[in-house]
């Protein structure tokens, strides 16, 4: 029983890991000129999306927690809330996605996931700023949202086969 819980927080420590590692890259990737100011591309949510689909509720809340913490020390408190926000927001609507609406493809859970992250991030700001101007920003946010879930959407069902064999090799013979 002692190996089959040190075999699951290994791999769970190693998909934060992996969360943290993509969110610390893609802050070297400028932002793209056609993008709104301060956009990313949502790498580490490729992990988030793997986690939600393979690993179930706590293991994606604690990675989607673990990387807002780091992003709060990395780039500050404003940055942190709104990677919580937008983090969870995202996490919960990928969990529903995998358990009830498998229907909806790996980009379409993409786009989704990327829209929720952004209105949980406008949300902060609507409540850090108190008032209703920061809403105009999510036309602009919601087309970024379809660009970059349609990205890591695509990076996602790219690399699942990838993480799965991992997963499978790190847990072999244990049964979930």
């Amino acid at each position: 029983m002692r190996d089959v819980k040190i075999r699951k927080m290994t791999f769970l420590a190693l998909m934060t890991a992996s969360a943290i590692v993509l969110s610390l890259l893609e802050n070297l990737i400028p932002t793209a000129a056609f993008m709104p100011p301060g956009s990313k591309i949502g790498l580490s949510n490729i992990i988030v999306m793997f986690c939600a689909s393979a690993m179930g509720f706590a293991p994606t809340i604690f990675v989607v927690i673990m990387k807002s913490v780091f992003v709060m020390l990395t780039r500050g408190l404003t940055a942190g809330l709104m990677s919580i926000a937008g983090g969870l927001l995202s996490a919960l609507c990928l969990l529903l996605i995998f358990r009830k609406m498998k229907f909806i493809g790996s980009i379409g859970t993409g786009v989704i996931s990327a829209t929720m992250h952004n209105a949980g991030q406008l949300a902060v700001s609507f409540l850090m700023m108190r008032t209703a101007a920061v809403l105009g920003y999510f036309p602009v946010m919601l087309l970024a949202s379809v660009a970059t879930g349609i990205l890591t959407g695509i990076l996602f069902k790219v690399s699942e086969p990838y993480l799965n064999k991992i997963d499978n090799n790190l847990t072999r013979g244990i049964k979930k």
